[in-house]
């Protein structure tokens, strides 16, 4: 009886949980592997091809996922590497502090430590493994790009696609939501652009939140530095009665007109109702003589 136990355990640690030969179909000749983006936030990443599959953790809008395969109506994807696995920690022979190597021929990668938990991934002998944690009996390690999940397609759109039909707007309109790690990449983009975009910047002031409206100060001040000359219209634009408009204008003329000194936070005044109209004319007037001395133009000498 316990010889028999013991094959049964090692049989549920080899053996995919719920694994089915459809899996095997997925690497079928005719799907082509892409880079997809989720399109909206707190979608689940599931088990299994179905909506009542367990949910291994979620994906957020603007999240690039690969795919790798698809059935019906979900689309099979590489799990993001922020999503642990774990092996049973016999069948992997440790060859330093944080490596460790496939010992079996076939080992399953699970969701949790636990025999009773989702087979994510199936790992052959030989595959090399990065260990960060000890977990019982078990061996926390990064998944990727061994393990797998399922996403329903109708969140997933292929980025090739997204590329062709985003326009300045689509782009303007994340600034409210990305993390900052994605934030920094669209400021770029965006920046790249040119003056030709300032319009369309300025047309979205404020943003849709603080976030969005600081990200678009940062944008125009990084294209106005460039051509400095661009900040006159932004100084007629500054006018008492206006105070959110004028504190953005005026934060990002001093970002180009005096980028490495202490700052005011005009448009943060603005927001709190601490911005008066003596005080935009004031600041109007200092960032101006500011600006045209930078520019050598004596404009305010008597």
């Amino acid at each position: 009886m316990k010889k028999f136990s013991t094959i049964f355990f090692f049989l549920l640690i080899i053996i995919p949980f719920g694994y089915s030969s459809d899996l095997d179909s997925l690497k079928s000749k005719n799907f082509t592997r892409f880079t997809g983006e989720v399109i909206q936030n707190k979608i689940n990443i599931r088990s299994d091809s179905t909506p009542m599959a367990a949910s291994l953790g979620t994906a957020n809008r603007g999240d690039r996922v690969k795919v790798i395969g698809q059935k019906y109506e979900w689309y099979k994807i590489s799990l993001p590497k922020k999503m642990p696995a774990y092996v049973w920690a016999e069948y992997v022979k440790k060859i330093s502090i944080k490596k460790g190597i496939v010992n079996v021929s076939s080992l399953n990668l699970r969701s949790q430590p636990s025999i009773d938990s989702y087979a994510i991934g199936k790992l052959q002998k030989g595959d090399s493994l990065h260990i960060t944690a000890k977990a019982g009996d078990w061996y926390r390690v990064r998944g990727d790009p061994y393990t797998w999940g399922w996403i329903n397609k109708k969140f997933v759109q292929e980025v090739a696609e997204i590329e062709k039909k985003t326009t300045v707007k689509d782009l303007i309109n994340l600034l409210g939501e990305q993390s900052m790690a994605k934030k920094k990449k669209l400021h770029q983009q965006l920046i790249a652009m040119g003056p030709k975009i300032i319009s369309s910047l300025e047309a979205s002031l404020p943003g849709t939140n603080d976030y969005a409206t600081f990200s678009l100060i940062h944008i125009l001040s990084e294209i106005i530095k460039k051509d400095p000359m661009l900040t006159i219209p932004l100084l007629q634009k500054v006018k008492p009665g206006n105070p959110i408009k004028s504190g953005i204008y005026l934060d990002i003329i001093q970002e180009v007109v005096q980028p490495q000194k202490g700052k005011e936070a005009y448009f943060c005044y603005a927001s709190e109702g601490r911005l008066t109209d003596d005080a935009i004319v004031n600041a109007c007037e200092q960032l101006s003589r500011l600006f045209y001395r930078k520019i050598n133009i004596n404009k305010y000498d008597d």
